[in-house]
């Protein structure tokens, strides 16, 4: 181990004590034409899917208040390299030949709607987010078109927000949402910075 600190170093002594030569990993180039069979979790949540019109009961919803200076492009623009890198957000469910495939989309523009709620009163306020969440939660996604992340902001004032977010289970966990929510951040202040 002190001989060899790296482990780039020690697999290569291991390798050599054991005759062996390690290759490098490469990255898998897929196609959007390519189609990929589902996994287990995924075959299940599609079968429950096309039993019912309008499932809605695999939506993770999670909301975030936003206070302080919000620069509205650079969270659009971070929304976006999280669906450029996250293929499952990008992906979409469909039949061929009879067996339900996955096929992973192209990166696309991601838009970021933004309901302003600043005019209204503090009831008003809390009933139309109320509302709005309600609605977000409930609306199902189309797992043969529609992106697996949606999200929008609420501006509440010059200096408060509450950002939106919602995944489709089919796509995400709720462990995996703290990875989702941490690249996030780190686009966004990249983003802020001119990066």
């Amino acid at each position: 181990l002190f001989d060899h600190p790296t482990i780039a170093n020690l697999a290569r002594r291991i390798d050599s004590v054991l005759g062996m030569e390690s290759k490098q990993i490469e990255p898998f180039n897929r196609s959007a034409r390519e189609v990929i069979p589902l996994s287990f979790a995924q075959q299940r949540l599609w079968f429950l899917d096309q039993l019912e019109d309008d499932l809605n009961a695999y939506n993770m919803p999670f909301t975030w208040r936003l206070r302080g200076d919000l620069n509205r492009e650079a969270l659009r623009r971070a929304l976006e390299e999280l669906v450029r890198r996250h293929e499952p957000l990008r992906t979409t469910f469909e039949l061929v030949d009879e067996e339900p495939v996955q096929r992973i989309g192209e990166p696309v523009a991601f838009e970021l709607g933004c309901d302003d709620l600043s005019s209204f009163d503090h009831e008003q306020q809390s009933d139309a987010i109320e509302q709005r969440l309600r609605v977000e939660a409930n609306q199902p996604f189309d797992l043969r078109s529609d992106l697996m992340v949606r999200s929008s902001l609420l501006r509440l004032a010059d200096q408060d927000h509450l950002f939106l977010l919602t995944v489709h289970h089919i796509a995400n966990d709720g462990w995996s949402i703290s990875i989702l929510w941490r690249e996030l951040e780190m686009y966004y202040r990249a983003f802020c910075m001119g990066v």
